[in-house]
């Protein structure tokens, strides 16, 4: 499981609900030795760095059939990104708070 924060630089839209979001966290169930991911949960907020109200949650249960299914990881992507760092694939320094890889 990772746990991953993003936070923007400006509020997004999330046209759904006709409100904006500064910030979400999300977990994912990454696969190392198959090189797949599916999500787990995702969460919405109106702040940044995960502050203020939570403008959506949603959670997908591995036994909901609808989510179940692992996906391939996309090359290039934040998400191939993410499972080098959860699979030991590349090194890295924490600084500051700021995750920096040190063989990519």
């Amino acid at each position: 499981m990772l746990w991953e924060l993003t936070d923007y630089s400006s509020p997004q839209s999330y046209e759904a609900l006709n409100e904006f979001f500064s910030s979400t966290i999300t977990n994912t169930e990454i696969d190392c030795k198959n090189e797949t991911f599916r999500l787990s949960a995702v969460h919405f907020y109106e702040g940044n760095m995960q502050t203020g109200k939570i403008i959506r949650s949603s959670q997908f249960p591995a036994n909901d059939k609808n989510y179940e299914m692992f996906q391939p990881v996309i090359p290039n992507s934040q998400i191939e990104y993410s499972m080098e760092i959860a699979c030991n694939k590349i090194k890295y320094l924490i600084k500051d708070k700021v995750l920096y890889p040190l063989n990519k």
